[in-house]
Formats: structure tokens, sequence, C-alpha cells
């Protein structure tokens, strides 16, 4: 990449940088399958209650960060000098929460872009935005942001994408290798 021009890395907010389905756990109880793919089947026991914490604002904004995420996210922004977008399928409706959740646990300032399921796809967004790193935890975004964009996709490691094919991130104290691995130039910062 030419020296004048900042990379951009794409954030996938929920599971990747804010602790959703732990969050739900707290609330809900244990997952009763934590490999299960969909929300509904991870909490079998309560799938209207887990399903109904999707469209909660006041739920989103009490959100834990996982662990690691501030800190790594701006050391990452910072030896890189990337610019970072988060790109979430939150309802469009939370844009504003999701951002004033970033400000207040202090996450780099980017832009933030909510797509739900019906503002298009993460993809298109995150290609919009000529990401050049995407950070997901979700396989089917993943497949869709290998398939629409050339941005690197990294699947942030859960139980729910285990046996899901690519570069790996097991945790935000391995975002140096990722960013080496994905060839972005770092600094000492």
């Amino acid at each position: 990449m030419p020296k004048d021009i900042r990379p951009t890395i794409s954030l996938d907010v929920d599971d990747c940088i804010a602790d959703f389905v732990f969050a739900v756990g707290r609330k809900l109880g244990p997952p009763t399958k934590p490999g299960a793919y969909t929300l509904t089947e991870m909490f079998a026991d309560s799938p209207v209650q887990a399903k109904a914490l999707i469209h909660d604002a006041e739920f989103h904004s009490m959100l834990p960060p996982v662990s690691g995420a501030v800190a790594g996210v701006r050391q990452m922004v910072k030896s890189t000098g990337a610019e970072v977008c988060y790109v979430s399928s939150r309802l469009p409706e939370f844009g504003t929460l999701t951002r004033a959740w970033l400000w207040h646990w202090r996450f780099p300032q980017g832009r933030v872009f909510c797509v739900g399921k019906t503002a298009g796809s993460k993809a298109d967004c995150i290609k919009a935005q000529g990401a050049s790193l995407s950070i997901d935890d979700n396989p089917a975004a993943l497949d869709e942001i290998k398939l629409l964009t050339v941005s690197e996709p990294v699947v942030f490691d859960r139980p729910w994408n285990a046996g899901y094919e690519a570069m790996r991130m097991r945790g935000w104290d391995d975002w140096r290798r990722i960013c080496a691995e994905a060839g972005l130039e770092m600094t000492d910062g």
C-alpha cells in the first residue's frame, strides 16, 4: 500500500469488541448450546427472550467490551496508522447508540455503520470503505466479505465459528500477528 494512503480496518461490533453473547448469558443463564450458530439456538431454553435482546437498545448500551478490546484496538490503530470503521449488523436505528458506546469506552474514533437486515450488507459497506482488513465473528458475514471485497477476512475466535477456515484471531492480544500476516506495516507504537 502506498505510504500516503492509510489502510482501513473494519471491525464488527457484537462479539468482536462488545461482549453480546456473554451479556445475554448473564441475563438469561448460560447458553444451552454455546457452539450453535444462532442466538435462539444457543439459548434454546429462552429463544424469545434471547431474540428480544437484539432489539433492546438499553441492553446494547450496557454491554461490556470483550476482554482486551479497548487496548487492543487502540494499539492496533496507533501501530498501523490505520483508520478504523465499525461495521455492525445491529439495527440501523442503533447507530447513535453504538457511537456513544464506542466513545464511552474510549475506542478509537472511526465511522460507524449499522446495516441491520435491511440497510444493505456488511460486505457492501466494507467494500465502499475500502477496508484492507476485516475482523468479524460471523461465518456468513466473513464468506460475504471474502466474496465481495478485497478485504482480508479475519475470524475472531468464538465457539460458534470453531470450524471456519480463515486467518484466526484468538483474542485482542493477538492483533499484532494478524496485522503482520495481513501485510499491514507497523511501527513500534
